[in-house]
């Protein structure tokens, strides 16, 4: 086949997913990972490590992300803007 020929196997791969994951934090959120990390003497890739294991562990993702809060943040217009 021409996929052989090219390298390309179409077999589903057994391996598991990469186990690296980079993720482009906002400074804001980087520094205060980094303050907690510190508190707790881990390293803030430790702490990030920890947390989201936490998270899948548990199925904590509902907790964590409250959508509801999120949508109603948007929603809510401050009074002085209705006014305008």
């Amino acid at each position: 086949m021409k996929c052989s020929q090219h390298g390309i196997s179409l077999r589903h791969s057994k391996r598991p997913f990469p186990k690296r994951l980079i993720i482009p934090l906002p400074a804001r959120v980087a520094l205060s990972l980094q303050k907690q990390a510190d508190k707790e003497g881990v390293s803030k890739v430790d702490l990030a490590i920890q947390l989201l294991e936490a998270i899948v562990r548990d199925n904590l993702y509902d907790a964590v992300i409250d959508r509801n809060a999120e949508s109603k943040k948007r929603r809510t217009v401050p009074l002085k803007a209705r006014r305008s």
